[in-house]
């Protein structure tokens, strides 16, 4: 049974207490062309690891079958917060068949963010869905762009808001990706 409802499907078995690993962005690989040839670059350098995007993982099974094709795996994926809560279902269905097993949410840079109310309910739903998804194998992650480091009227940063409205839940504390490195 699917994460809501649907066909069955095979997951791969899901070790959410794995060592840390690095993965390949398949962001940064996006001039190369098509799926198939960015993470076969990425597995001819060494990389056993890649990380889908949102419209990765749209077409789940081409995924799936790229990712054996070349022997590499995707524990984890980025989506925007706008696809997570219109597709939440197949969103995390899409990640159990792919195997992944850790899902970031990016929240958006907009007017929006800069209210109290936004990252609280923001949290607190985030907080909802992660506590479902662990039962099935997937951690909810975010994924800042800025959003969370400006401060609010309140004195605190977004994601100080955002992390305690999510306490309690599996999802609060969860590894926040702060930085990355870019190679030319």
């Amino acid at each position: 049974m699917s994460w809501f409802q649907g066909p069955p499907l095979r997951p791969r078995t899901l070790n959410t207490r794995s060592p840390p690993s690095i993965s390949l962005q398949l962001h940064s690989m996006r001039g190369l062309g098509s799926l198939a040839c960015q993470v076969e670059a990425a597995a001819a350098v060494g990389y056993q690891f890649v990380e889908p995007l949102e419209h990765h993982l749209v077409e789940a099974e081409g995924l799936d079958r790229i990712l054996r094709d070349n022997a590499v795996a995707a524990p984890t994926a980025h989506v925007t917060l706008a696809t997570f809560r219109a597709e939440t279902a197949r969103t995390v269905d899409n990640c159990i068949r792919c195997g992944v097993r850790e899902l970031f949410v990016q929240i958006p840079n907009n007017a929006a963010i800069e209210k109290v109310a936004y990252w609280q309910r923001t949290g607190t739903e985030l907080g909802k869905h992660a506590e479902i998804m662990l039962s099935h194998g997937v951690t909810l992650g975010f994924h800042n762009v800025n959003s969370g480091f400006r401060l609010l009227p309140n004195g605190q940063y977004g994601f100080e808001v955002l992390f305690r409205a999510a306490s309690g839940s599996p999802w609060c504390g969860k590894q926040t990706l702060l930085g990355y490195i870019e190679l030319e």
